[in-house]
C-alpha cells in the first residue's frame, strides 16, 4: 500500500551492495525527501513484537531471499506462534499446526 505522497524503491543500499540479513528500501515522502530505511527499522518503528517482525521480514524478502515457499511457511509458523502467544490456540493446537 502506498500512502499519499510516498514512493517506495526496493533498490540496493546507497553504496550499491547487499550484505546478508539487510533488506532495505528508499522512501520518498513529500516532507522529508528520499530516506533509506532497513527492514528492522520499520519493525521497530511500528512496535512489532518478535513474531510480527519475523512475519513482516519474511514477507518483505519474499522474492529476494530463499524461495517463496520457504518464506510462506515461515510466515505460517510465526503466525501460529503468535496465535499461541495470544492464547487464541492452545499448546496442542500449536503443536498440530506446526508439524
Amino acid at each position: 500500500m502506498h500512502e499519499e505522497g510516498c514512493e517506495y524503491d526496493f533498490s540496493k543500499k546507497p553504496n550499491g551492495a547487499w550484505t546478508p540479513g539487510q533488506y532495505a528500501l528508499n522512501v520518498k515522502t513529500v516532507h522529508h525527501g528520499m530516506q533509506y530505511v532497513e527492514c528492522g527499522e520499520v519493525i521497530d518503528a511500528l512496535g512489532m513484537n518478535f513474531n510480527q517482525g519475523e512475519i513482516f521480514k519474511a514477507n518483505w524478502r519474499m522474492d529476494k531471499k530463499e524461495t517463496p515457499e520457504y518464506n510462506l511457511r515461515k510466515i505460517i509458523w510465526f503466525a501460529n506462534r503468535e496465535l499461541f502467544a495470544r492464547g487464541i490456540i492452545n499448546a496442542e493446537q500449536f503443536k498440530e499446526a506446526t508439524r
